[in-house]
């Protein structure tokens, strides 16, 4: 099978799966999010504790082990290698503008909020539990980032973590071979190499991924239906099925027009994407990767 047709397939199946749990209704909904968001929450949990429990000399250690073993840099080539890359150091503290990039993550705390308001006429209380959703849907992600960042920054030196981001987000470096970009789930396997902190790596990556395209699902067929409600849009955007209590026919526009956006990125708009970091890799210093982001 061909990367496009990959890309399209898995896309496919949690777009299908991603319709299917909203069809049924938001108390089957509410239930399978709560088993994803134990498992999903629980890997934030292994994964900054993973790194946290690692000291730096540690974490140096194991990294060349991995190095050795795939012939790629070690951890004190990784930052000059880096620097040679993008022709200027790499920062070793904070900046004005890396923080300023870091409130753009730092907005999405209010994002779980936002859609709490999709399902505001569907909770039987929402005087008593939206408003305790909202605190919540901001409150455990911060001290998730918090947490994270005190123990990356107890585990790695600052411009080894720049360094490492730089390489994750370009897709590569030359010199660096291993199979899986350093993404931060990365860096806790390097700190502990064992299948328990792989797979929940691995395994929690993808059931955020697949929540955030069901989520999706909740927010738009809402919209529309307000749409519908304001004449704004075709009165059939109104429609609730009565078996299912839920507003089926938006629900299948939805998945249409994500099977089409799918179809569109994976045959043409992913690959336009590629050629094009391709064409700036060349002219610059490194080639560019197609590995993968996690350990699994």
């Amino acid at each position: 099978m061909s990367y496009e047709w990959g890309v399209f397939v898995v896309a496919t199946i949690a777009n299908v799966l991603a319709v299917l749990t909203m069809i049924f209704g938001v108390k089957i909904f509410a239930s399978i999010q709560k088993v994803i968001m134990i498992f999903a929450l629980g890997g934030a949990v292994v994964v900054t504790g993973a790194i946290m429990f690692s000291s730096k000399a540690s974490f140096a250690a194991k990294w060349d082990v991995m190095a050795e073993k795939y012939g790629s840099l070690k951890f004190a080539e990784v930052v000059p290698a880096v620097s040679a890359a993008i022709g200027e150091a790499v920062p070793t503290s904070s900046t004005f503008y890396g923080t300023l990039g870091v409130m753009v993550a730092g907005s999405w705390l209010f994002a779980y909020a936002y859609f709490c308001v999709f399902v505001a006429g569907e909770v039987k209380r929402p005087d008593k539990t939206l408003i305790l959703a909202n605190l919540f849907a901001a409150v455990v992600p911060a001290g998730l980032m918090i947490w994270t960042a005190l123990s990356m920054y107890n585990t790695m030196p600052f411009d080894f973590i720049s360094a490492t981001a730089w390489i994750d987000n370009n897709g590569g470096l030359e010199g660096y071979n291993v199979p899986f970009l350093p993404s931060y789930m990365s860096l806790a396997y390097v700190a502990h190499s064992n299948w328990f902190v792989a797979i929940y790596a691995g395994g929690s990556c993808m059931l955020f991924c697949f929540w955030y395209v069901a989520l999706s699902y909740l927010a738009f067929p809402r919209i529309i239906f307000a749409w519908g409600m304001d004449r704004m849009a075709p009165t059939w955007f109104t429609s609730i099925n009565p078996r299912w209590a839920s507003p089926v026919k938006n629900y299948i526009l939805c998945f249409v027009l994500c099977q089409a956006a799918i179809a569109l990125y994976s045959f043409w708009l992913g690959s336009t994407c590629r050629a094009s970091r391709s064409q700036a890799w060349r002219s610059g210093a490194s080639p560019p990767s197609r590995r993968s982001s996690s350990p699994t």
